[in-house]
């Protein structure tokens, strides 16, 4: 082999070397953005659903005792009285 071929090969192999190095940081860096955007976003809307939430978990909380309390009622009256 030539001088003038092996330097034509390592200079593609560099340069080859280069753009694979830049491809795979541009992939990291962007990637890790749009996750980043993604993220942001997601936790906007939850801490906007947050509050409706609790609201509905605490009339759901409210509306079971309710509930079982009427059934333990029911269920003593039926088991104890024999009603």
């Amino acid at each position: 082999m030539s001088f003038r071929l092996r330097l034509t090969l390592a200079s593609a192999a560099a340069v080859a070397l280069a753009v694979a190095v830049a491809c795979a940081i541009a992939y990291i860096v962007v990637g890790q953005r749009l996750y980043g955007q993604v993220d942001s976003a997601l936790r906007a809307e939850a801490t906007a659903a947050a509050p409706a939430e609790m609201e509905t978990n605490k009339t759901n909380k409210k509306n079971e005792e309710v509930t079982s309390g009427r059934l333990t009622t029911i269920n003593f009256l039926i088991c104890e009285k024999g009603v």
